[in-house]
């Protein structure tokens, strides 16, 4: 009877384990908005219909990927590109937490879409959120050191998947 209830035990830890897993094993896209945008220390209008993708890597970890673009101060346009998969993390089961994230992205700033003031790698200095299979919510924030003394860049982002 013992080994009866432990073997149901696990067939549903397992089962719960599996749903979560879902999102680590296959390339899931959310599409949502991003709040509390600030860039260089100032806050920028908020931006919806951005599209940000989670995948995963051989290593048995995942990638953020995505494109968010802000106007900051009506002049100055930055792009964030995230497309090359090159931000990793963890996803610890069963709550779907990000963990461990690393990895960089690559920001122009324009002036008027126009003419470009920077265009550079930086590294992602923190990304905390969760993700399951049907939501992704994270906070990511970035630092340029030698970019106007410490150029610091932090958004949320809250989607759901398409």
């Amino acid at each position: 009877m013992k080994r009866l209830m432990f073997s149901l035990l696990v067939l549903l830890m397992a089962s719960f384990v599996g749903v979560n897993a879902q999102v680590i094993n296959n390339e899931v896209q959310f599409k949502g908005s991003a709040t509390n945008v600030y860039m260089g220390g100032k806050h920028v209008r908020d931006m919806n219909d951005l599209t940000f993708t989670v995948a995963p890597t051989e290593d048995g970890r995942c990638c953020l990927s995505g494109h968010a673009a802000f106007l900051a101060a009506g002049i100055t346009y930055h792009d964030m590109d995230f497309t090359l998969k090159r931000v990793v993390f963890d996803v610890l089961q069963p709550n779907g937490a990000i963990s461990n994230a690393s990895g960089y992205a690559h920001i122009y700033i324009q002036l008027f879409k126009k003419f470009t003031v920077l265009s550079k790698d930086f590294n992602v200095t923190s990304l905390t959120g969760n993700v399951t299979d049907n939501n992704l919510t994270f906070h990511i924030e970035a630092i340029i050191p030698d970019y106007k003394g410490g150029y610091v860049i932090s958004f949320d982002f809250t989607g759901n998947k398409i």
